[in-house]
């Protein structure tokens, strides 16, 4: 029996060195198609290690890191850092919040604590939906924590552990490969900003228009708009899960444990992007209750500052640099009013 005992003990350690080792060697291609696609987070991970204080932290999908403009907080005497990913969900949010709390994403000898925890809310990343694609594309550059660690198995697919391993062992032994594709990308601003200079006007599309008198570069173009009209109205039918809205409670329980309150935001989307969802009344209605249930503010109507919708966007939802410069004024003027910075 002893023998028996020994060979697998054996026969498991070997198992794991020759996972390690492929680990270490496989291509990133074959690990995720999104591996090296979001170099950016590499960076604003830099930026929050660099801090000596902070006022405003924010959290979110890329309607956040799209939406608030560090370089105006700073102009109004503010300390922003923005560490929103593409796709974040609440469940991801918390888990990347333990991080910044723990001391891994800030300063170790000086754990700056902000004002004010800012979450982002979109409807797509509130609703019953996977933190996988979010932890895809935040693995490479995000720290090899326990935190991201149980976050990867939390989403019960292999292949999030895999990447866990593959970046960072390839980090520890330097054979890590920075890929970045500089092509339509925005601009990266320090402390989590993308800025875009893109325009949404009628070199984009004639969205003031029925789909009849639209004019389209070819059929395939139409073919494409039919297809995200669809996905838009699919995509946030229903009220936010009870899944995500359990990991925001969590994100306040644990802000409140360090006395940082947070402010619930949604950032403004253009009116014939937002039409096409189903409900969103709806779900806004939801998202005050949940902020009034726990004694919070949220933040949602942009209304007074009068976006345009063609020459404020970038795209079908998000903010350029003149959309966010005149939210990001709007915002910390609200912020103040409320208490949260002085």
């Amino acid at each position: 029996m002893k023998t028996f005992i020994t060979q697998i003990t054996k026969f498991i350690i070997m198992g794991i060195f020759v996972y390690l080792f492929l680990a270490l060697i496989i291509p990133p291609t074959m690990v995720s198609n999104f591996y090296g696609t979001e170099w950016r987070e590499k960076l604003f991970v830099e930026d929050a290690k660099s801090l000596d204080s902070l006022d405003v932290l924010i959290l979110g999908s890329s309607h956040a890191f799209k939406t608030f403009d560090p370089r105006i907080f700073k102009d109004k005497g503010y300390q922003m850092l923005s560490l929103a990913t593409p796709s974040q969900t609440p469940q991801n949010s918390y888990f990347i919040l333990k991080d910044f709390f723990d001391g891994v994403l800030s300063p170790k000898d000086r754990r700056p604590l902000p004002k004010v925890i800012v979450h982002e809310l979109y409807c797509k990343t509130i609703s019953d939906r996977s933190a996988l694609e979010s932890y895809m594309r935040s693995v490479e550059h995000h720290p090899a924590t326990y935190n991201f660690f149980k976050l990867g198995a939390l989403t019960k697919n292999v292949t999030s552990i895999n990447m866990f391993f593959s970046s960072m062992l390839k980090r520890k032994f330097g054979l890590y490969e920075e890929k970045r594709t500089y092509s339509d990308a925005p601009v990266y601003v320090k402390y989590g900003y993308y800025k875009t200079t893109s325009t949404r006007g009628e070199a984009h599309r004639r969205y003031d228009l029925p789909i009849e008198q639209m004019v389209f570069e070819n059929e395939q173009a139409k073919i494409q708009y039919k297809r995200e009209k669809i996905r838009d109205s699919s995509i946030c039918s229903g009220a936010p899960s009870e899944h995500q809205m359990s990991y925001l409670k969590k994100i306040i329980d644990l802000s409140n444990s360090y006395r940082v309150p947070v402010v619930l935001v949604v950032a403004p989307m253009p009116s014939d992007y937002t039409l096409n969802i189903k409900n969103y009344g709806k779900i806004l209605d939801s998202l005050e209750s949940f902020a009034s249930e726990n004694n919070i503010s949220f933040i949602e109507d942009f209304s007074s500052i009068k976006i345009n919708e063609k020459t404020d966007f970038a795209d079908r939802d998000h903010l350029n640099v003149l959309g966010a410069a005149k939210v990001s004024k709007f915002f910390i003027q609200k912020l103040e009013e409320e208490g949260f910075l002085k």
